[in-house]
């Protein structure tokens, strides 16, 4: 443990201490290394903005530099005939003519390449090409660049010839175009960003051919150069690979577009970085002072990120290179010596705490567990005892170190009842059982006979080929209604009390390591009550979780309140609810919870609480939400305090403290009212056909007794009697068939066809689709009477199969149009008839439509299956379309009651 000083200048010498150390290690570059990593990194990783428009390159092959003019002079012709602002060669070509030097000193704008041994050998030699002498031609050095642990980061800028310092190839060219900047005098940092995108190319072919292009090189510099040279072909540069360098035409492209586009990578003085250091180890003792620890290593977090992007940024858009090591360094080493400081003063705080602190809740706390329980066999056989109904069990283990067995536990039967009295694994029956590897019947009775005709079974306890111990049963014959399913569950029982019982083992086995004092003198583990405190805090907050999760898995929805109405807990089901009906839970009172849900006044609302409260009575209010178009009953129930020890100081007359929340549930009722619906509206239109079927027998009838009619109109009036009178039974056969549908079956079972209201379902899918209407501008035009028989159809499908038929209309339909529904019915069928004046469906778009083996989708929302939904249920669903004309779409569906 760290233990520093407690005096009020402890954060200056923490300040002091990091910068003097860390700016004294820059000093002597020991991070040199990774600030040259960094430097790779950033160099390689951002993105090139657009390529450079002060230089174009044509790489030329080693094998081209011996063809003399017929290459080189056709090229310097096509290039001297450009708009190009110089022409670079990294070489001279071999076998030209005195024709080509000409040309390249006339132009005024070549420069040529001369390759020396070293940058600061003073016994350089410039060797030119005799022929080359006497055109006065311009050439730049190039030398070698300087390795930084293996990478080429920096050009030369001047070149020591015969202690003359020359200007060095780069440079040369630079000073022939005379941009105006200020160029280097030494080695400079040659910026490699935007790697090989950044420097366009062309092919020496093209050239040659005459396709060169005046636009390609206007105003630029071309760079021409051999890519393998006699001395070196590539580098290791920042960009470059393990698999690709970069090549030596590449790297003089990279270095001269840093002068001729004033890139060059500047660093800052070293007492600007060391004011930079002593901002961020303030900043970090600050921030480290002010806030806890979650929070304070979350912004060091995100420090750390804006002090690499910055210096990241910089380098790419600046040209500005901030080396991040020693940053970073001086960051966490100030956020750890801040915290050491920190915990170090709140643990002394916390021992003295800690030693009167009564560790007894950690055992109320205590989780049931095989792994801490002292009787793991005991929990083993409970939960056997529960699943399985067995006659007799013991369980045996293995004596540590030997092949044989001890026992450990037992049920219905002692130790004493076993017959085998060697207890050695290696012999029979333990062996057998060890070969099967499951459960197997004994054929010679393991344990004594008792009053019942038991068979008895052996199971290996085995984990990773280890044999761990056995475990023996018995049951009765008649218990087993499944032989397969039982030796099922009994093996799978075996499989997981192995791997139960090995993990235990390695439980144990750690346990007993960390409780060894050399041990923990080795690791430092620290005070040993401290670490008892945090097993209790971690057990209570393993409860808090496991409540949250069973809070969490009640299939209702759910809103803890405490008692003085504030938002205590939510579970999933209410946090979904509450988003689908755009209304807040948190920071909301009981009260207006209650507002929000039901239509209670204010009034009424505040009566039900008090009943909650005060006379801890639990209501239930019925709720119908309209924003998510469900029904719910709402359950409001006071969580009263029944530990009489902890409240029995509480008066009788302060019951309302004895209150420690109050929950609200909500119930989903929507398929009973849907269910209830159904049978209102069947039995709604059974009445209104009866009444017209009496007011025909009631016509038919004479209206005076007396009075008498021909024998034709009393036949007449007789079979009108009798028909209407088999019509009604018919009719009442009809309802008594649906009534007896089981009404579970008919809200899950989307395969069952039942009468459903057809206006009510066309009204629902059309308010579904009103947003798609509303988008589109399209009217629609709805001519559907009030009264309309029920139909044949899914409750569950019906809303679906319209839905799709109008997205496909309104998708068909052109914007500001106008859909039309006419719903038409006669004495057998109803008729949903849908036109548009649109587009036209596709000739492949309508195969689609009646390709009878799609499979259903998953939303439910595709004409095929409407269309196979519609055929289940006797009906029929044409769909007509004409390109340009529009299209129709007619759901025929049979009538209930007609």
């Amino acid at each position: 443990m760290m233990r520093y000083v407690n005096n009020k200048y402890t954060a200056v010498f923490i300040a002091f201490t990091v910068v003097s150390a860390l700016f004294c290690a820059r000093y002597f570059s020991v991070f040199e290394l990774l600030n040259g990593a960094s430097y790779d990194l950033a160099m390689k990783y951002y993105p090139a903005n657009q390529a450079s428009e002060k230089i174009i390159v044509i790489e030329v092959d080693a094998e081209y530099l011996d063809n003399g003019d017929e290459i080189w002079l056709d090229l310097l012709e096509a290039l001297l005939k450009s708009d190009a602002q110089a022409l670079a060669f990294n070489v001279f070509p071999n076998n030209v003519s005195s024709e080509f030097y000409r040309l390249a000193g006339l132009s005024g704008k070549t420069v040529f390449g001369v390759h020396v041994a070293s940058s600061d050998d003073i016994d350089n030699e410039i060797s030119l090409p005799p022929v080359a002498h006497q055109h006065g031609l311009r050439y730049g050095l190039i030398a070698p660049p300087a390795s930084d642990h293996g990478v080429i980061r920096k050009q030369h800028a001047t070149v020591h010839v015969n202690r003359v310092s020359l200007p060095g190839f780069e440079k040369q060219i630079t000073l022939l175009t005379e941009n105006g900047f200020d160029l280097p005098n030494s080695d400079y940092l040659v910026n490699f960003i935007g790697n090989q995108h950044r420097i366009p190319k062309i092919n020496i072919e093209r050239i040659l051919q005459g396709g060169l292009i005046n636009e390609l090189v206007s105003g630029r510099t071309v760079l021409i150069g051999i890519n393998r040279h006699q001395w070196y072909s590539s580098y290791f540069t920042p960009v470059a690979t393990s698999e690709k360098r970069t090549s030596e035409v590449m790297f003089h492209a990279f270095a001269l577009d840093t002068l001729l586009s004033d890139r060059q990578i500047t660093t800052i003085p070293d007492w600007i970085y060391l004011g930079l250091l002593m901002i961020v180890c303030i900043s970090c003792l600050w921030v480290g002072q002010l806030l806890e620890f979650r929070n304070s290593l979350v912004l060091s977090l995100v420090a750390a990120v804006a002090i690499l992007g910055g210096c990241w940024i910089l380098l790419a858009q600046l040209s500005i290179w901030i080396a991040p090591t020693e940053l970073l360094l001086t960051q966490w080493l100030s956020f750890v010596l801040v915290w050491g400081f920190r915990v170090n003063q709140e643990q002394r705080n916390l021992e003295q705490t800690l030693f009167a602190f009564p560790l007894n809740s950690r055992e109320k706390s205590q989780s049931v567990s095989i792994y801490n329980s002292d009787e793991p066999w005991q929990l083993l056989i409970s939960i056997i005892n529960q699943t399985l109904n067995l006659n007799r069990l013991i369980f045996l283990e293995r004596i540590p170190g030997d092949h044989r067995l001890k026992e450990i536990s037992s049920m219905n039967c002692s130790m004493d009842d076993i017959i085998e009295k060697r207890r050695d694994y290696e012999r029979v029956p333990y062996s057998i059982a060890i070969h099967e590897n499951r459960p197997i019947r004994l054929e010679r009775r393991y344990l004594k006979d008792n009053l019942t005709d038991e068979h008895q079974y052996m199971a290996p306890l085995m984990f990773a080929g280890e044999v761990l111990g056995f475990w023996v049963f018995s049951v009765d014959p008649d218990n087993i209604k499944s032989v397969s399913k039982f030796n099922s569950l009994t093996y799978s029982f075996m499989v997981q009390v192995s791997e139960i019982l090995h993990y235990r083992h390695e439980w144990k086995k750690r346990i007993d390591n960390r409780s060894n004092k050399f041990w923990d003198f080795l690791r430092i583990s620290g005070n040993e009550q401290i670490q008892k405190l945090n097993q209790s805090a971690t057990l209570l907050d393993k409860k808090v979780y496991e409540l949250q999760g069973i809070f969490n898995s009640i299939t209702t929805s759910c809103v803890l309140y405490d008692l003085f109405g504030r938002t205590v807990m939510i579970n999933k089901d209410m946090e979904e609810l509450a988003r689908a009906g755009d209304f807040r839970l948190f920071n909301r009172t009981l009260l207006e919870f209650m507002l929000d849900m039901t239509e209670l006044d204010e009034s009424s609302a505040r009566n039900m609480i008090q009943r909650v409260v005060f006379d801890h009575e639990s209501i239930s209010i019925p709720v119908t939400h309209q924003s998510i178009h469900r029904s719910f009953m709402l359950y409001v129930l006071p969580l009263r305090n029944e530990d009489n020890q902890l409240h029995e100081h509480i008066p009788d007359q302060s019951q309302v403290f004895q209150i420690s929340g109050i929950l609200c549930e909500l119930v989903d009722v929507t398929g009973l009212k849907r269910l209830y619906r159904l049978k209102e509206q069947m039995f709604e239109r059974f009445c209104i056909q009866v009444s017209n079927d009496l007011s025909a027998i009631n016509y038919c009838l004479p209206e005076d007794e007396q009075q008498t009619g021909d024998d034709m109109h009393n036949n007449t009036a007789m079979q009108t009697i009798q028909g209407k009178v088999n019509e009604m039974i018919q009719t009442l056969d009809q309802v008594n068939e649906h009534m007896t549908v089981d009404v579970e079956h008919m809200l899950t079972n989307d395969q069952l066809c039942y009468p459903v209201n057809g206006r009510h379902a066309l009204l629902t899918a059309v308010d579904k689709v009103q947003d798609a209407l509303n988008q589109r501008e399209i009217k629609l035009n709805l001519k559907v009477s009030e009264l309309i028989s029920l139909v044949y159809a899914s409750p569950l499908e019906l809303e679906v199969v319209l839905q799709a038929v109008l997205l496909t209309m309104i998708n068909d339909t052109y914007d500001a149009d106008e859909i039309s529904i006419v719903v038409k019915q006669d004495d057998h069928y109803l008729t949903y008839c849908i036109d548009n004046s649109g587009i036209g469906l596709s000739d492949n778009s309508m195969a689609k439509i009646r390709n009878e083996e799609k499979s259903k989708d998953s939303e439910l929302l595709n004409l095929n299956y409407a269309m196979n939904c519609v055929h289940r249920w006797g009906g029929k669903l044409n769909i007509f379309s004409e390109m340009g004309e529009g299209s129709r779409a007619e759901i025929v569906l049979r009538c209930f009651l007609n």
